[in-house]
C-alpha cells in the first residue's frame, strides 16, 4: 500500500534527485514569454548534461505559461503566474550526478529528506553586468557558486554499472543539476529564489 505520509528516512537505493525551484519577483514579460522560457529550460538541461527527448509548451490567455521538457533522465517543467511575478520549476533526474551544495552528505548516504536553499539577488542595470548572488543554505552557510566542468560526482549506482558499457560510464558522471539551477535563475532574473532538494528511491525500512 502507498504510505500515508511523506518519507524522509534513509534509502536502501537512491534512484534520483528531485529539485523544486520557486522564483519570486520575476518580470511579467519574462513569465509570459513561452519561447524564451522553453529556450531557458533547454539550455539548462544541456548545461547539466541531460538529454532532451521532447517538449510541450502552452501560453494561456491573458497570461501565464506552462511547459515541460521530457528528458531521458525524467523531466524539467515550469508553470508561471505573471500577475504574481512567480514561477515554479520542477526538475527530476535519475542516476548519478555531481555534488550539490547544502547537506550533500545526506545525499551521499541515501537520505531522502528535504534540503533547502534560499537566494536573494540584486540584478545590475547595465547590460552584461550580471548579478550579485547570495545563495544561503538552511543552516546559514554559504555554498560555492556552480563551476562549469567540475568533475566530482556521486558514486555510480550499481544498476548503472551493470547496464552501461565502459564508454558510457563517463557520461553518467556529467549530470550537473547545480548548473541547471544556475542557468534558470540567470534566465528569468528573479528577486528571490528557494530551492528544495529531495533524494528519491527505495526506503530502507517498510513504510
Amino acid at each position: 500500500p502507498a504510505p500515508s505520509v511523506a518519507y524522509s528516512g534513509p534509502l536502501a537505493q537512491r534512484v534520483g534527485t528531485h529539485l523544486v525551484i520557486e522564483l519570486w519577483d520575476v518580470s511579467a514579460k519574462v513569465l509570459n514569454d513561452e519561447t524564451a522560457l522553453g529556450a531557458a529550460l533547454r539550455a539548462a538541461s544541456e548545461r547539466a548534461g541531460l538529454q532532451v527527448l521532447g517538449s510541450a509548451f502552452h501560453r494561456f490567455e491573458p497570461q501565464g505559461v506552462t511547459g515541460l521538457l521530457l528528458l531521458s533522465e525524467s523531466h524539467i517543467s515550469i508553470h508561471t503566474w505573471p500577475e504574481l511575478g512567480y514561477a515554479a520549476v520542477d526538475l527530476f533526474s535519475c542516476g548519478a550526478r555531481k555534488e550539490l551544495p547544502c547537506g550533500e552528505s545526506a545525499g551521499r548516504t541515501g537520505g531522502g529528506g528535504e534540503v533547502t536553499m534560499h537566494m536573494n539577488l540584486t540584478w545590475a542595470e547595465a547590460p552584461g553586468s550580471g548579478s550579485v548572488r547570495s545563495w544561503v543554505c538552511a543552516d546559514g552557510s554559504v555554498p560555492s557558486s556552480p563551476v562549469e566542468g567540475a568533475t566530482v560526482g556521486l558514486p555510480i549506482l550499481p544498476a548503472a554499472r551493470t547496464s552501461a558499457g565502459e564508454g558510457e560510464l563517463k557520461d553518467l558522471w556529467l549530470k550537473d543539476l547545480w548548473l541547471a539551477v544556475d542557468h534558470v535563475v540567470e534566465a528569468v532574473k528573479p528577486g528571490r529564489v528557494r530551492l528544495r532538494r529531495f533524494e528519491r528511491g527505495i526506503p530502507a525500512v517498510e513504510i
